[in-house]
């Protein structure tokens, strides 16, 4: 673990697997709504997902503590602009909550009531 109490290559592993299924479900939908503007963020979907590996590039060559921050906050945003821009297409929207996609999950039996 970090220094700082954050682990940076845990915090990138679910950095790529939270990015994974919403350029999954992108690539489904048609030129029309993949360049389609939107009156908010970078407008398009397409410029939104391109800035991402822009920004982590540009971060990663000159990483020092804030900047990795910046980094991991930099995709979030841009990720949630992305799945708002895909609501209002009317396509799915994943559930990539930090802690389903980082721990196992096992449901539990029910307690034994006597």
């Amino acid at each position: 673990m970090a220094r700082d109490g954050i682990d940076p290559a845990a915090l990138y592993e679910y950095l790529a697997k939270a990015r994974a299924p919403v350029l999954e479900r992108t690539r489904a939908l048609a030129r029309e709504q993949y360049t389609r503007e939107f009156p908010f963020g970078l407008k398009t979907l397409r410029k939104t997902l391109v800035e991402i590996p822009n920004a982590e590039w540009s971060c990663i060559s000159t990483t020092t503590g804030g900047l990795a921050t910046q980094l991991v906050l930099h995709e979030v945003h841009h990720r949630a602009q992305a799945m708002a821009m895909r609501r209002q297409l009317g396509a799915p929207v994943e559930d990539l909550d930090f802690s389903t996609l980082t721990f196992d999950w096992e449901v539990l039996p029910a307690p034994v009531t006597r």
